[in-house]
């Protein structure tokens, strides 16, 4: 009995001084230090091993790079974790396990790598030996400069097809020369849908082209190619959720001769504007609603007094997902700070935006793709609009255009199960002009508008509308015009604008 518990004292010691073996922490410096090995190396390691050594960088914003070499251990029960950052809560990079026969290398995202290596009570094996050193910046794997060729070369987030880390921001910055265009090819991705994500610029900027900006989930690949010599790829994630990350490839094409690399945009492509202080203005994407063209690459400025702020906001989208953007900024430039960006198809949900200084703008850009229909946006000067918003009421027409909307408009939408009732009125020796600005209600007469031609809806009908339109409608009245918006309890949508004003007939010839 003495001597089972000398053995058992003799095994728990020699575990400990195992143990005490593999545990410590080293600064990588320029080149690859000397092996670090597991105890006994290239003997078998002992059972009951908890070895840990953290490797860290000696120099600021520089990561390090460990490189394993011959692993062996037992491949159900003793395992090796590499974790990002210097404790054991960081990101699990990788494991290893069973027989490695290959090099094997790893980089850290934040400055250091966590090692640990546990074994079990039972077999045991070789054990490994690995080195560390610094990464050299230029060959960074989460930030680095590439040249792509004509051959296909591959790009993917850090890990992959392992979770990537939390908080990283990879910028890969490809160039080719004069003569080239970049060619890249996203395989599959699988990103945090709300809060991860990849984005893809023609040129080196924030402020470059917009050709792809991407999270969620799919394994449909997606093709784009720059028309300039230049792209930027970036890839973030916050501090919660992680998952596999994405894979692309880029290659380098010769430019067409005789083709111009970017198509001039057409006069009506973007533009400066001025917010008005009473009522809104709009703007619409090129040849809206009939589809715009390929290529386009626009910027709209929109500006108010000194002083005062400009609101701006979206009251349709619908253009191409994930290829064609539209990117609102707080200021006029490109390199304003971003405040949003729209892709996709939006009906019935408003993007409201306000500036903090005097000036906002936005830019689109679609790809040579698919084309969708365009968008319209609306703008004036935060807390000088005029416009009447109610349901109904009794109005008096002006020489200049007053506004009114439908309850809650450029907000959110119109209230179901509604009956509002407008009269605008003047004396008998004038008329009165009712311009419809903007009509977004449900369709098949669910929800409807219509103006009258007198102080109540039992005189003429001079027009009944219903759905979604993209033209002014103006209607010439007596000196009475009533409009009346009828809603059901069903589905709500965005509602109308109009205009109304004093009109003056123009006398007819007699001849």
């Amino acid at each position: 009995m003495l001597r089972i518990g000398t053995i058992l004292l003799f095994v728990i010691a020699f575990a400990g001084s195992a143990n005490a073996q593999c545990t410590a922490t080293f600064t990588a410096g320029e080149n690859y230090s000397p092996a670090i090995t597991t105890p006994n190396w290239p003997n078998n390691y002992p059972n009951n091993l908890e070895c840990a050594w953290i490797v860290k960088s000696s120099v600021p914003g520089r990561q390090v790079q460990v490189q394993f070499s011959a692993v062996a251990t037992e491949s159900c029960c003793d395992v090796v974790e590499i974790r990002d950052g210097s404790t054991s809560s960081g990101h699990i990079l990788h494991t290893l396990r069973g027989n490695v026969l290959s090099t094997f290398l790893i980089s850290s995202n934040f400055g250091s790598l966590y090692i640990t290596f546990v074994s079990d009570h039972s077999v045991t094996a070789k054990g490994f030996r690995f080195q560390h050193k610094l990464v050299p910046p230029s060959s960074r794997s989460c930030d680095r400069s590439l040249t792509p060729a004509r051959f296909t070369r591959f790009l993917d987030s850090p890990s992959w097809p392992l979770n990537y880390a939390n908080n990283l921001l990879c910028t890969w910055i490809l160039t080719v020369p004069p003569t080239q265009v970049i060619r890249l090819v996203v395989y599959r991705y699988q990103i945090e849908g709300c809060c991860d994500s990849l984005v893809v610029y023609d040129g080196t900027t924030q402020g470059s082209t917009l050709l792809l900006i991407v999270s969620g989930n799919s394994t449909r690949s997606i093709r784009m190619t720059t028309k300039t010599s230049k792209a930027l790829v970036r890839f973030r994630s916050d501090s919660t959720v992680n998952f596999g990350g994405f894979l692309m490839s880029y290659s380098a094409l010769t430019k067409r001769p005789g083709r111009p690399t970017t198509a001039p945009p057409p006069t009506e492509c973007g533009g400066t504007y001025t917010a008005p202080l009473i009522g809104h203005e709009n703007v619409t994407s090129p040849n809206f609603p009939r589809g715009y063209a390929s290529d386009l690459n626009c910027l709209y400025v929109f500006t108010a007094p000194t002083g005062r702020q400009v609101k701006l906001w979206f009251g349709y989208v619908h253009i191409e997902t994930n290829r064609d953007f539209i990117v609102v900024r707080n200021g006029n430039t490109l390199t304003s700070p971003k405040l949003a960006i729209i892709t996709g198809i939006r009906h019935t949900q408003v993007y409201q935006y306000v500036s903090t200084g005097n000036t906002i703008s936005f830019q689109f850009t679609s790809n040579h793709i698919i084309r969708g229909r365009g968008f319209r946006a609306y703008y004036e000067v935060e807390g000088g609009n005029q416009v009447t918003s109610s349901c109904g009421g009794r109005l008096t027409p002006t020489n200049t255009p007053r506004y009114i909307t439908s309850q809650n408009w450029g907000v959110g939408l119109y209230p179901s199960n509604s009956n509002c009732t407008w009269v605008f009125s003047t004396n008998p020796s004038k008329n009165i002009r009712v311009c419809l600005l903007s009509i977004n209600l449900e369709g098949h007469y669910a929800d409807s508008l219509k103006v009258y031609n007198g102080p109540s809806a039992l005189f003429r009908r001079l027009i009944s509308i219903t759905g979604t339109h993209y033209y002014t409608f103006c209607i010439n009245g007596r000196s009475a015009v009533t409009m009346v918006l009828q809603t059901d309890s069903s589905i709500q949508n965005l509602g109308f604008k109009a205009s109304y004003q004093l009109y003056t007939r123009t006398p007819s010839r007699v001849g």
